[in-house]
């Protein structure tokens, strides 16, 4: 199984990274950062993200090829890690962002001054100033630092041609990796299996359809959930969707009671 996350490693890395562009253009979202003065700060994780993703191809060339392949491929699992940090980082922003929208005076009247009583001031706003979160970003801004180091230190070149603000959505583990899709037949094969599709984006048919071809190989029983925003995915698919509607603040609190307080109310 090993090889077959190494095989798929790198594109999919490049469609996270393409990703999360995506989610740092919104309107809302840069309205956001520049309020909480982490404008340059995010800025300069897109700087080092871009010339990151120019320098991929040659990355995974050198990892079968160069003397220092083991040293690329240390590289591109840091790098991953990191990436993967940054998206975390962004969907806590950008929920943040939507929060503040969505939520309005009258419907902060609304709550009940019971169910407002249960939530602490500490824990009643999101603040960046919070230490933990503050590290976070402290960290990943020094994992940058530490990756580009590398890169230089491996002589990665880059690919001029690449632009990751205009490069077209593609499948990457469907159009480019054939012999992973044998390898998942070979290992699904007359077994009973769950698998989860995350965050599907692509609506387009023939690529789900390929997509699927390894796992018709398992036997009756298998199932496989897939998650989306978007409606038109839905469609291609031609499944039964249930719909997942906002928690409430009642069910809101109850998380925070068992995750911060260990199911103890604040009371």
């Amino acid at each position: 199984m090993a090889s077959i996350l190494l095989t798929i490693g790198e594109p999919i890395l490049s469609d996270v990274i393409s990703r999360l562009f995506d989610k740092a253009t919104t309107s809302d979202f840069i309205h956001f950062l520049r309020k909480e003065n982490l404008e340059v700060e995010i800025k300069n994780w897109h700087k080092n993200l871009t010339n990151i993703n120019a320098v991929l191809a040659d990355a995974e060339k050198k990892k079968t090829t160069s003397e220092a392949s083991n040293s690329v491929e240390e590289w591109l699992t840091d790098l991953r890690a990191l990436v993967y940090d940054v998206e975390d980082v962004f969907d806590e922003l950008n929920y943040e962002a939507l929060r503040r929208k969505s939520t309005s005076e009258s419907q902060v009247a609304r709550c009940s001054s019971k169910m407002r009583a249960l939530i602490p001031s500490c824990c009643s706003t999101f603040s960046l100033s919070n230490v933990k979160f503050g590290a976070k970003l402290k960290d990943i801004t020094t994992r940058f630092d530490q990756i580009v180091k590398n890169e230089n230190d491996l002589g990665l070149t880059k690919n001029s041609y690449v632009k990751l603000e205009k490069r077209k959505p593609t499948t990457s583990f469907v159009d480019e990796s054939p012999l992973l899709q044998e390898k998942l037949k070979e290992k699904l094969s007359l077994k009973k299996f769950l698998i989860v599709i995350d965050d599907v984006c692509n609506g387009n048919f023939d690529d789900w359809e390929t997509l699927c071809l390894p796992f018709k190989t398992g036997v009756a029983g298998c199932k496989i959930l897939v998650t989306t925003r978007n409606k038109f995915v839905m469609t291609t698919m031609n499944v039964t969707p249930h719909h997942l509607d906002q928690l409430s603040i009642e069910d809101c609190v109850l998380i925070l009671q068992y995750y911060a307080l260990g199911g103890k109310t604040f009371d």
